[in-house]
């Protein structure tokens, strides 16, 4: 098939990931010097070209942490698409305010977040989630302009935003201290996403806004994280395939995604947010499969 067509919209077909000596794959594909890895029910494909080396020298301590850097809203949003969807309810969108009296230490913030994350895990069991801490100027209140932290929380629950809003409203307002009324009733907001589209739109817009501290300003640690990681479902499937397919299966991934491949020209690696059904359709059109 010349590399320029567009692959068929086929029938879904499941696949079984070959081995390097299965049976049933043509001569065509005996050499398996590229690899496609996915992540069954998730968006997240990376292809690459030889073996992996891993990163020279890697270790070492990390410095203390001045922004929320692209590199790590990549890693935040590769995690999110890695999940396997098929195992996960959707997921509620929790956002937490403080009052006009909110702490001058972001550290403080987050010490109200592990109280909070008591509080749910007593009341509604253990549930895995992504936060995120964000640092910006208040816009209202006594404290305009000054910097005051609130969190995003995507939390994998099956519930309805109105079985969970009185108790975050009323478990927030206690954890931080608030006694402001208005902020019982403001103070936070929880919001049922849809569609696994919609969630990553809300990671993107809410969650993985890249952020520097101002000059002077406190260190909070780390800007975002995960409750009970361990429940996250992540499961991989990696295939050895011949260089040319590779490059084949990579031309149309980038289609699909909307990336220009000229940026990967000289790389060994590619990675990409496909739809792990799309890959296997990919990889089976081009004879990867057992019969």
């Amino acid at each position: 098939m010349p590399v320029h067509q567009s692959v068929p919209n086929f029938e879904h077909t499941s696949a079984v990931a070959p081995a390097d000596d299965a049976p049933g794959l043509s001569s065509a594909h005996n050499c398996t010097d590229a690899s496609i890895r996915t992540h069954t029910g998730g968006t997240l494909t990376r292809s690459r070209v030889g073996e992996s080396r891993g990163r020279p020298g890697g270790g070492g301590l990390r410095g203390e942490v001045v922004e929320f850097s692209r590199a790590s809203r990549r890693r935040m949003l590769d995690q999110l698409n890695q999940l396997n969807r098929n195992k996960l309810p959707m997921p509620l969108f929790l956002t937490l305010t403080y009052p006009d009296e909110f702490p001058n230490s972001p550290r403080i913030a987050k010490e109200h977040l592990r109280a909070f994350k008591e509080r749910f895990r007593r009341k509604w069991g253990k549930v895995p989630a992504f936060w995120r801490m964000e640092l910006m100027d208040r816009k209202s209140g006594d404290n305009v302009g000054l910097v005051a932290p609130h969190f995003h929380l995507l939390i994998f629950l099956d519930l309805e935003p109105s079985e969970m809003y009185e108790w975050t409203s009323r478990s927030w307002y206690e954890v931080v201290g608030s006694g402001d009324d208005r902020h019982l009733l403001a103070g936070t907001r929880v919001d049922k996403i849809s569609s696994w589209r919609g969630m990553m739109s809300y990671a993107a817009k809410y969650m993985a806004k890249p952020e520097a501290l101002a000059p002077g300003q406190e260190s909070p640690g780390r800007f975002w994280g995960k409750w009970n990681a361990d429940l996250l479902p992540v499961d991989v499937v990696e295939d050895r395939i011949s260089v040319e397919d590779s490059y084949k299966i990579r031309r149309h991934m980038a289609r699909y995604a909307g990336i220009p491949l000229k940026k990967y020209a000289n790389s060994p690696t590619f990675k990409a947010y496909v739809p792990s059904d799309v890959v296997r359709r990919l990889l089976e059109y081009y004879g990867y499969y057992r019969p």
